[in-house]
């Protein structure tokens, strides 16, 4: 680790990035009083955080409340360690539910932000601890009347409609959608973005957009110096690195992740800075090597690749690997779907279900929009059409016993409502994704009606888990398991409560935001100047 001599312009705090845990964590520096400058690489804030569901995980929240569901913290954090494992720090878990509802009630009040509570499961419905409503979603904020000129400072999701995951669900109202976008009224992780960073910008948070930060270290007298790309440098006397894991890098995925092509759907530059920055402190690396994984399909159009999510729970529809068979339950959370991809096999060496094929027939196209293409429309040059499966199978270079025999066990289970392979739609979160009036399992369907699909499947990352070790309170730790002093993390910058797994609906956002509130707390506790 090596340290340098302070820079002439000094500032109390500098966040390094801007999603949603970088935005909370400014807000929060400031309700303490604190001078606090958000750097971000892009010209445009928000990161990933804006272009998703914006849905925050949260046990035991005052939004649940006032939807009538109950909840208790000790279940709460029963699921949440059998989520994630052995891996995270008990102590981290425990401080993530004990100060999640009070990070919304501090959001609430003060930012333009209400919260509700999504009437969803938990992801594991049959776990012991699970629950009903603890995703968390804003409601719509109007970012054309409280950001003005600024609103196009924040990113937005061309590809989603501006409703709420509830209007959503209950059918897209394309009035609705277009009196929100020509007010510019935000919803989901847009909404969530803008509300913060119109908070920062009342709390007087100065902001540096379209320039990356490219060396923090420390200071001999204490504090850190910070160098931009643009030559630029000052010094901040504490430090939150909040700029999104290494998704998006090549080099990093290669080094850390399982050797196969992922898709990053990541937005902004999620190249692994602040885990760099940590390490060049001094800091130790915890929980790394993971990520939000989901399965992904790649357009060849131009337009943006898709999380594949209700596809695979609706019935008619079933993935397939290389090999013609079912290798998953598709119907849960993304996460378990996309670690079902990095299947391993020794025998032959190699991830034999990275590249797989979502099957469906005509019937499944007429009564869904699937990955962006309504039943009206043509399907994608990209996607292979047959008349039959074993026609399909043959364009695919797939045997065609063995397509033809997937199909037809999926077929069989469709009828009598049971998967017997993967119990595909047997807890309410899969139901949940089904569609509810199909019976007698929402998630289950017939694969008969020709033409029949298939479309390309491939690993992707939401972003990546864990980084630097981090405490508590969401300061970074050395090798030794010591505090250093000014340096705190959240996001994927840092090891998760997650572990390996993914509790619900919000399971990355929820312990990213508290913990940035958290390392806002402790800076100003800690604070002598």
């Amino acid at each position: 680790m090596t340290s340098v001599s302070a820079a002439q312009n000094v500032i109390d705090a500098v966040v390094i990035g801007s999603g949603a845990a970088g935005l909370t964590a400014a807000l929060a520096l400031r309700h303490f009083g604190i001078s606090v400058t958000i750097i971000e690489a892009e010209e445009v804030l928000g990161g990933t955080s804006a272009i998703g569901g914006g849905n925050l995980w949260i046990p035991g929240s005052a939004p649940m409340t006032r939807a009538g569901y109950s909840d208790d913290l000790d279940q709460a954090y029963a699921y949440l360690r059998r989520v994630s494992g052995p891996q995270p720090l008990s102590a981290n878990a425990h401080a993530f539910l004990r100060h999640g509802a009070r990070m919304i009630d501090f959001l609430e009040s003060r930012t333009a932000l209400k919260f509700s509570s999504i009437p969803r499961p938990d992801y594991h419905p049959s776990w012991p601890g699970a629950g009903f409503g603890r995703s968390l979603e804003p409601d719509p904020f109007e970012a054309g009347t409280h950001l003005g000129d600024k609103a196009g400072w924040f990113r937005t999701n061309p590809t989603r409609p501006p409703l709420t995951y509830f209007e959503y669900r209950a059918g897209s109202d394309q009035s609705l959608v277009a009196e929100r976008r020509k007010r510019d009224v935000r919803t989901q992780g847009a909404a969530l973005v803008a509300g913060l960073g119109h908070a920062c910008l009342d709390a007087g948070v100065e902001l540096v957009r379209g320039v990356a930060v490219s060396q923090v270290l420390p200071v001999t007298a204490g504090g850190y110096a910070i160098t931009l790309a643009d030559g630029r440098r000052f010094s901040a006397k504490a430090v939150v690195l909040a700029a999104g894991g290494f998704a998006s890098d090549p080099k990093m995925r290669r080094a850390l992740l399982p050797p196969v092509e992922f898709t990053s759907l990541a937005a902004g530059r999620a190249a692994g800075d602040g885990i760099r920055f940590g390490l060049d402190c001094g800091a130790d690396l915890f929980g790394i090597g993971d990520g939000w994984m989901g399965a992904v399909h790649k357009p060849k159009d131009g337009r943006a690749p898709f999380l594949v999510v209700r596809e695979l729970a609706l019935p008619g529809s079933m993935l397939v690997n290389a090999d013609g068979r079912r290798f998953v339950n598709e119907a849960p959370g993304y996460n378990d779907v996309g670690r079902g991809l990095l299947a391993f096999d020794p025998a032959r060496g190699s991830y034999f279900c990275a590249q797989a094929w979502l099957i469906f027939d005509a019937a499944f196209l007429e009564r869904h929009s699937v990955l962006g293409i309504a039943p009206a429309q043509p399907a994608p040059a990209l996607w292979r059409k047959a008349q039959s499966v074993d026609e399909l199978a043959k364009l695919l270079s797939i045997p065609a016993n063995r397509l033809a025999e997937a199909v037809l066990l999926m077929n069989e289970a469709a009828g009598v409502g049971v998967d017997l392979e993967f119990g595909r739609g047997d807890d309410e979160h899969q139901r949940f994704n089904g569609d509810r009036h199909h019976l007698p399992n929402p998630c289950l369907g017939r694969i008969e009606q020709p033409p029949f699909y298939a479309v390309p499947i491939e690993p992707g990352l939401c972003g990546t888990k864990g980084g630097l070790a981090v405490d508590e309170h969401a300061q970074v730790l050395d090798r030794a398991g010591c505090k250093i002093d000014g340096l705190y993390a959240c996001g994927d910058v840092a090891t998760t409560v997650m572990g390996y797994g993914y509790a619900g609906a919000g399971a990355s956002l929820g312990p990213a935001v508290t913990s940035a509130m958290l390392a806002a707390e402790a800076i100003a506790l800690a604070a002598k100047w």
